[in-house]
């Protein structure tokens, strides 16, 4: 399965620490990026006790080495990129020194920027990877629980996603083994016409037309007419009908 990376996962009982659990749970991979070795150690030890593929790594959010070297390690299976890394310290801004703003900028807006940046730069290309920027280390402990929720929604939708797409290669695939006359009747097929009508486009005869149709039902597992049919519009057969000799 794909790679998932989470920056800005600390201690155990943090949001950045459970969104690993989650998806090492799910069979992703999961690069889990922070600043603080024995916190993602920690992390990495329940996942990889609890079955799951994780690797840590220390990563500064604010370093363009660091979050370009943290794709690199994804590689071209990324699915799912988090940015959880954010600023704890709370304060007024009546109170704010500069040098306090600056950092927290850099944290939560730069290291965004960066991340963001090149999550994109990865998965634009294939078309295909979700990406979550959110500073979301300061939510309650139900905001958490419903963030979570809202994720397992949206994950699932991506799974079935995923299905529709093994779906679709899978009758792209079937349909590539059919001979070019069996391909020309299921056309036919797609297009509505009855076995006469297919007959007398390709020059050949009706129970001609019905042996073909019995063995591409067959290849392509179609258990009745509507579902060869289905099939045959997810692999992208129609072309305006079929072909003629």
């Amino acid at each position: 399965m794909g790679t998932a990376i989470v920056i800005g996962v600390g201690p155990d009982a943090g949001l950045g620490a459970q969104l690993c659990k989650r998806f090492a749970a799910d069979g992703l991979h999961v690069l889990v990026a922070g600043r603080t070795r024995a916190a993602l150690d920690a992390v990495v030890a329940d996942i990889v006790a609890s079955g799951g593929r994780a690797t840590a790594v220390v990563a500064d959010a604010t370093s363009e080495a660091n979050i370009v070297a943290l794709f690199d390690k994804a590689g071209a299976d990324l699915e799912l990129a988090i940015y959880n890394a954010g600023n704890n310290t709370a304060g007024k801004i009546i109170d704010m020194t500069a040098e306090y703003f600056e950092q927290s900028w850099r944290v939560v807006c730069f290291g965004g920027f960066l991340f963001g940046r090149e999550a994109v730069r990865r998965m634009v290309p294939k078309g295909a990877g979700t990406l979550l920027l959110k500073e979301v280390t300061k939510l309650p402990l139900d905001a958490q629980v419903r963030l979570l929720e809202a994720l397992d929604v949206g994950f699932a939708r991506i799974e079935d996603r995923e299905a529709a797409r093994k779906r679709e290669e899978w009758a792209k695939t079937e349909v590539g083994k059919l001979t070019e006359r069996e391909k020309e009747v299921l056309e036919g097929l797609a297009c509505g016409y009855p076995n006469k009508t297919i007959a007398y486009d390709l020059g050949i005869s009706p129970r001609t037309v019905e042996i073909y149709r019995a063995n591409v039902m067959t290849k392509m597992q179609a258990g009745s007419l509507s579902e060869l049919v289905r099939m045959a519009m997810i692999a992208g057969i129609l072309d305006g009908g079929p072909k003629t000799s």
